[in-house]
This record gives C-alpha cells, sequence and structure tokens, in this order.
C-alpha cells in the first residue's frame, strides 16, 4: 500500500500488505467516527507473496490514520465492494431510486469516497465560567462547539487574573480531553488553594479564553471574535 503526494507523485508511506487480489483494496472512510478519514486495508496470507523487507506475510484488517489529526472529513460508511456514494446515504439507507453516479455532477467516482455535506465547515469554540470561591478558588470553564464541524481533544483554555491585553496574570491552563463535536460541550476546572485578593475587591475580573495560545492546529475556527468570557465580578462579596 502506498500513499502518493497528489501534486508531485512521491511517495509519502510504502506499507507492505500481502494480498491474493481477490475482494481487497484500501478504502477510505472515518470508520471512527472522529471528523477525520481512515484508511482500511485488509490483507492475507494464502497467496506466495511474501513481503521482502521483513520476510513475512501479513492478514487481517488494519486501520491507518494521521497521527497529527490533519485528514480531511469524509463520510462514516462504505457498504459494499461496489461502493459509490449515490448508492447508499451516510446513515445507511438505500434511496428507492438511485441517481446514476455519473451522472452526477462532481462524481462519476465509483468506489471512491467524498467529503459529506458541509465539507467546508468549521468548529466555533465559545466558553461561559461561573466561580465557587470559599475554601480556596476554583474556576469552571465550559468549552462548548457551535460550529458545524468536530474539534479534536486538546482545546486548550487560560485562566486569567483580569484582561490579558492589559497585563493580566496568567491562573493556569487546562485542556479539552475529548472529540467536541457540533452542539457539544466540556467543563474544565482549574483549582487554586488561595483566592486571589482582586477577586474579592472587584479590581480585576477571571477572564477564560479558549484556544488561547495554541500553536499551528489542524482545526480552523469560523470565528475568533467570540472565544473570551469575563467574569466581574469573579466573585460577590457576601453581605
Amino acid at each position: 500500500m502506498r500513499i502518493y503526494d497528489g501534486a508531485t507523485g512521491d511517495v509519502l508511506l510504502e506499507v507492505c500488505n500481502t494480498s491474493g487480489t481477490l475482494h481487497e483494496y484500501p478504502l477510505v472512510a472515518d470508520v471512527d467516527n472522529d471528523g477525520q478519514a481512515d484508511i482500511v486495508v485488509s490483507s492475507n496470507d494464502y497467496s506466495s507473496l511474501t513481503c521482502p523487507k521483513e520476510q513475512m506475510k501479513t492478514r487481517g484488517v488494519r486501520v491507518f490514520g494521521d497521527a497529527n489529526n490533519q485528514w480531511v472529513r469524509t463520510r462514516r460508511i462504505w457498504n459494499q465492494h461496489a461502493y459509490h456514494v449515490t448508492n447508499v446515504a451516510e446513515d445507511g439507507t438505500i434511496p428507492t431510486a438511485e441517481v446514476s453516479n455519473w451522472t452526477t455532477p462532481g462524481l462519476n467516482n465509483f468506489r471512491q469516497n467524498v467529503q459529506p455535506e458541509g465539507e467546508f465547515a468549521a468548529p466555533d469554540l465559545v466558553v461561559a465560567g461561573h466561580t465557587q470561591c470559599f475554601d480556596g478558588f476554583k474556576a469552571f470553564a465550559r468549552v462548548r462547539n457551535l460550529g458545524q464541524a468536530a474539534v479534536p481533544a486538546g482545546v486548550p483554555v487560560g485562566f486569567y487574573e483580569g484582561d490579558p491585553d492589559q497585563g493580566g496574570t496568567l491562573l493556569g491552563t487546562l485542556s479539552t480531553t475529548k472529540v467536541l463535536y457540533p452542539a457539544e460541550a466540556q467543563e474544565l476546572v482549574l483549582e487554586l488553594t488561595d483566592l486571589p485578593p482582586s477577586f474579592i475587591d472587584g479590581s480585576k475580573p477571571l477572564v477564560l479564553i479558549v484556544d488561547d495560545g495554541m500553536p499551528e492546529h489542524p482545526w480552523h475556527e469560523c470565528r475568533t471574535d467570540n472565544n473570551t468570557a469575563t467574569l466581574d465580578p469573579a466573585c460577590k462579596v457576601i453581605g
């Protein structure tokens, strides 16, 4: 199995896969429903073929994905050997009257998958929060994806004492631990032993920033002007 650079033809990956070449071929589908394409390859060891470098045969089903989660989205289904996208919907339903694949604009692509509807969709991350201001300090940041595309785990949220653009101090950073699909949310909790005095007297707000200070990553938000939440006052004085 080889993966090529489409622009240059250079071989990016070569993996030995013994096969009697009957019904097996590599296929592309999002088999683990993480918003990224996967390559599924089956192999068998009944033929005379042997991997020349490893001097071994392979068998079974293997799934390959990108370690950096940078492969594009694709459909989550591949239902038959003669797979074509006009024969089956992504939810597995079969159309009563199939439209000819070769007459559908942009297709004519038997045994080839496509990006699903909304291929140009993007995540849109927002954050909201509240605090617990006794027996130490807890800041709760609820990260929600309002976009139409999933975002992988590892989105950082910065917790600041005051606005960082005005010299605010970073109290800590936490990251999401799961894929956030459209409309999904995850709550993160930052705990501090001492309650910052500025939160008590109201001189500084608590500022939460989602996707904060992130290095280059595989997702691109459709909006970045809604990534901040300000809690002012951070701690309400009782009495």
